[in-house]
């Protein structure tokens, strides 16, 4: 059981006391309502912050701190509403706590259910790409080996933006829900990790299948890119044509 405060420019608006949190939501945003409250409807809410604070009602120390979330405003209880009651609708956000999101939600429930995430079936520039490679980081960790194969195979025709191959790299090196970087930074680090824990990788082949066929110059630089710091790590790097 919690308690909760909602504050506006530092001035505390509404206060709900012994509150349980669903920890699921169909989506991002979530709808609060206050029952049985004197609220403050004077307060113009559209596109501004609210902060969250959050304490746990125990019998050991109800003001202990937990935790500082932010609601942007999507929408709120009308002026006409039934005096007493009161809602507001948003998305809570709390920076450095990532595993709030409700993509990253989604993702431990796919897993949980069984489902397959398909990932080239997700649109460019979804954030639910970076939700799914946040997922695996929290689940698998920096990886310290990497599957034993002979080839090591990616079809550069299924990149269409830098995401897909960091997703693909984790497939083919660590497997299922493993983690091979989000952007070239942390993909370096996951280099780096390996280098530390085996050195280089001489016997190690690599084949970038359909290079050829690349149309988006943007994304043929960014694997020429990718396969520098490959051969930095002395992995035997070729190109098919297939």
């Amino acid at each position: 059981m919690i308690n909760v405060t909602l504050s506006l420019n530092g001035e505390v608006f509404l206060t709900c006391n012994y509150l349980w949190l669903d920890p699921y939501a169909p989506n991002t945003g979530r709808k609060f309502i206050f029952s049985g409250l004197q609220s403050r409807k004077d307060i113009s809410l559209h596109e501004k912050t609210i902060t969250v604070g959050i304490t746990a009602a125990t019998k050991f120390d109800a003001n202990d701190f937990l935790n500082e979330f932010k609601i942007f405003v999507f929408d709120y209880a009308p002026e006409n509403l039934v005096e007493n009651d009161w809602w507001i609708y948003g998305e809570v956000n709390n920076e450095g706590y990532p595993e709030y999101r409700q993509g990253i939600i989604d993702v431990f429930n796919d897993w949980q259910k069984g489902t397959l995430f398909d990932w080239f079936s997700i649109p460019i520039g979804s954030q639910l790409k970076l939700d799914y490679l946040g997922v695996c980081l929290m689940y698998s960790g920096l990886a310290t080996n990497i599957a034993e194969k002979q080839v090591y195979q990616f079809d550069a025709r299924l990149v269409m933006e830098e995401r897909d191959f960091f997703y693909m790299a984790a497939m083919e090196f660590i497997g299922d829900r493993g983690y091979f970087g989000h952007d070239l930074h942390t993909f370096k680090d996951c280099l780096l990790e390996l280098y530390n824990h085996n050195g280089y990788f001489s016997n190690k082949r690599i084949v970038l299948s359909g290079m050829d066929n690349l149309l988006n110059l943007e994304i043929t630089s960014f694997l020429q890119v990718i396969k520098e710091e490959l051969l930095r790590f002395k992995f035997l790097v070729g190109y098919s044509l297939e």
